[in-house]
Order: structure tokens, then C-alpha cells, then sequence
């Protein structure tokens, strides 16, 4: 059987540049889905690149273990994983912004681990939420507002 869609999580896919990382974080929209505080930013397109990249942090102040903290990441990797298909739009299976590239950080922030389902379904929401702001507001770039 032949999947239709790429399922695959890469290199490619993880968000390692410093430069991009801090242009996240400080020209990124941010709102909240529970349990993650999401920034994105969407910027030109590489050649090379994904056109979603991702970033997970969760805080080594209320997970002091790093046991816990790799455990969550993995949940959360995994979720965007299988999720990811939801940046494409319905009707043409294309992205949902053309020759843009974007950025997204899942900042985890609740002080319990919690199950997979739960983060699972905060993932979710997350990629939602994006995708109508950046669907109502389409001409969004990272050089626009200064």
C-alpha cells in the first residue's frame, strides 16, 4: 500500500537556524492553545526547505528531569507528525501560503505531563488556529512590520 502523503519527520522538518529562530521570536505571532503557547512566522521560501519548520521547547523550570522533558518533546513530535497534513488547504492539497516558508514554535507549558491524546489534540488546535490567521490575513510576511 502507497501513502499518498509524507509522513516523515526529518531534519528538514526541525527548525536549527539562530538567526530564524530569533526572528521567531521576536517578529512571531504568538497566541495559546492549551498546553503550548505557538509562535509562528512565515517568511520566504528556500530551495533546500520544508515549508513548515518547527521548533519544541519545554521548560526545564517546571520539568526538572530531563526523562520527562524528552518524554513530552517525543509526544509532541509525534503529533505534529501525523498531523501535519492539516497546513495543506482542502480543495487543491496545496500549502496554505505559496512560495512561503513557515515558522512555528510549540512552546510546551503546563506543569504536569500530560497524556498524548491531550497534546495531541492541543497540536491540533495549534495548526488550526494558524492556518485561519494566516488565512485571514494572507499578505503576511516577515518584513512587513517593523
Amino acid at each position: 500500500m502507497i501513502q499518498s502523503t509524507d509522513n516523515s519527520f526529518g531534519k528538514k522538518h526541525k527548525l536549527c537556524n539562530k538567526i530564524l529562530l530569533d526572528a521567531l521570536f521576536e517578529k512571531g505571532t504568538a497566541f495559546f492553545s492549551y498546553p503550548f503557547r505557538c509562535v509562528y512566522l512565515i517568511t520566504d521560501r528556500e530551495e533546500d526547505s520544508e515549508n513548515v519548520q518547527i521548533v519544541v521547547t519545554v521548560s526545564k523550570r517546571n520539568h526538572k528531569r530531563a526523562v520527562s522533558r524528552n518524554l513530552i518533546k517525543r509526544r509532541i513530535r509525534e503529533s505534529y507528525r501525523i498531523n501535519k497534513t492539516l497546513w495543506l488547504k482542502k480543495e487543491d492539497g496545496q500549502f496554505i501560503v505559496p512560495g512561503k516558508r513557515l515558522l512555528i514554535a510549540f512552546i510546551y507549558t503546563s506543569k504536569d505531563i500530560l497524556d498524548y491524546k491531550t497534546i495531541e489534540n492541543g497540536v491540533r488546535r495549534g495548526i488550526v488556529t494558524a492556518c485561519k490567521n494566516i488565512e485571514k490575513n494572507p499578505d503576511f510576511s516577515a518584513g512587513s512590520g517593523d
